[in-house]
């Protein structure tokens, strides 16, 4: 899935909508910052003129204060918009965080089996954590880049109208080299995100099964997957990184040529009196300057690269529709329900497990089922629970089709052990409630004490 203009704008209106004010706030630093970086050169150029011409010293005194406030507010507008956009950022992944783990836990069962749980934490987290500089600064940040540009290219229009044209024609050239370098290296981020999120997944696998694999002598076989899953990650991860630097290189190279004609314009200017000293410091510095937002630019793209990346895999994870939907909100009858499977077949992914499964539980009775592994017993209950649904058939509950109530009406009536125990890092109270703040201490000591666990 390549993501298109409205993948983009939807991700800033979801996630940045609801915080404009500071989003607001982060666009007059952005602002502001760039301002005061325009506005030292041209304080400077005054020092050096008003200097070189016997200026009065309390004019030189002034400029040199008004230098050192512009710096000092430079400092202060930087860190006030390094902390907002941080805010921001942090604000709008997390959201982005909660929404794919919800959406994750709304998926069926054939999902989950099919992906690992490291798997799915780099694609959670990971994932979103690309998306953190897109969500703040990559908007601000290219518009006010792209002003600053505009900004001194007029400055230096005014001085010299060639200088100005020539140097125009330098910043279109460079970031469309920049951005065509860029486009090529796309592809490998979004490979080497995938291998990275597989190979989070393969070491929570066998991390978690390396009491297994040590006593049955299997050590070196993971291992030995281990450096095959490092050797296929590491090709377009380097392929990526190289296409990076060659962007780091032409933009030195971008540089040199920029020093070279500001220094040969503006030797020609001051040899022919038409500029001062002063003059002559400024194009030599906004043309220096000129390289900090074209970098700018060409980082926010390199961002963009990852973020693209990311955002690929999130909308992926995102579009993702569970097989087992949510019911119209049927409800169920009060009390012991009878539950009743009519015709009902299952097979997991292609392959049949139960066949034509039919038989009634009346209220108040219990039913064991026993049979050899892989017989449908565990299938039953997930199946009863709507982990999933049968491929034919129908169950009911009560006589109402477990396809009609909401998932909560229904595991609201339904109460499912499992085969492994799963101890949550939590309070006790929470692990035996799983959660639920309204079962009372009394009805939990009252259990504890029907099993023996009070000890």
């Amino acid at each position: 899935m390549r993501p298109t203009v409205a993948h983009y704008r939807a991700a800033l209106v979801d996630y940045l909508l609801p915080q404009r004010g500071k989003v607001g706030l982060l666009a007059v630093l952005v602002l502001g910052n760039l301002g005061l970086g325009l506005a030292g050169p041209l304080i400077i150029r005054s020092f050096l003129d008003t200097a070189l011409g016997h200026g009065a010293l309390t004019a030189l005194t002034t400029v040199a204060f008004l230098y050192l406030g512009v710096a000092a507010a430079t400092q202060a507008v930087r860190v006030a918009e390094t902390y907002v956009a941080e805010d921001v950022a942090w604000t709008a992944t997390n959201r982005l965080r909660v929404d794919a783990a919800r959406h994750c836990l709304k998926l069926d069962m054939a999902f989950h089996l099919a992906r690992t749980p490291g798997e799915l934490i780099q694609r959670i987290d990971g994932d979103a954590d690309l998306l953190a500089n897109f969500l703040s600064r990559f908007v601000l940040a290219i518009l006010g880049n792209a002003l600053l540009l505009v900004g001194v290219l007029v400055v230096l229009l005014r001085i010299d109208w060639l200088l100005g044209v020539t140097l125009a024609l330098y910043c279109l050239v460079g970031l469309a080299s920049l951005g065509r370098v860029r486009g090529v290296a796309l592809p490998y981020f979004t490979l080497f995100l995938q291998l990275f999120s597989e190979l989070f997944g393969f070491l929570e696998e066998w991390i978690a099964g390396t009491e297994d694999a040590r006593a049955n002598g299997a050590v070196h076989y993971p291992l030995r997957l281990l450096y095959q899953r490092f050797r296929a990650y590491l090709r377009p991860q380097r392929t990526a990184m190289v296409l990076i630097r060659a962007i780091e290189a032409l933009s030195d190279l971008l540089l040199a040529i920029g020093t070279i004609v500001a220094f040969l314009f503006t030797a020609y200017l001051f040899t022919h009196h038409q500029i001062s000293v002063g003059t002559a410091y400024l194009i030599f510095s906004y043309t220096q300057s000129l390289t900090t937002p074209m970098r700018q630019i060409s980082g926010q793209l390199d961002d963009a690269q990852q973020a693209t990346a990311g955002l690929v895999r999130m909308r992926e994870l995102l579009a993702l529709e569970p097989a087992v939907r949510e019911g119209p909100g049927a409800p169920l009858p009060s009390g012991p329900l009878e539950i009743r499977f009519q015709g009902v077949s299952f097979a997991y992914a292609g392959t049949p497990v139960l066949h034509e499964v039919s038989f009634s539980l009346a209220p108040g009775r219990v039913l064991g089922v026993v049979g050899r592994t892989g017989s449908g017993k565990t299938t039953l209950t997930r199946l009863l629970f709507r982990l999933y649904d049968p491929t034919e058939g129908a169950i009911t509950l009560g006589g109402v089709d477990l396809r009609k109530p909401t998932f909560a009406e229904l595991r609201s009536r339904v109460g499912l052990a499992t085969q492994e125990v799963q101890l949550f890092g939590a309070s006790v109270r929470d692990n035996l409630t799983f959660f639920d703040p309204m079962v009372d201490d009394r009805r939990i000591l009252v259990a504890l004490a029907d099993l023996g666990l009070m000890e």
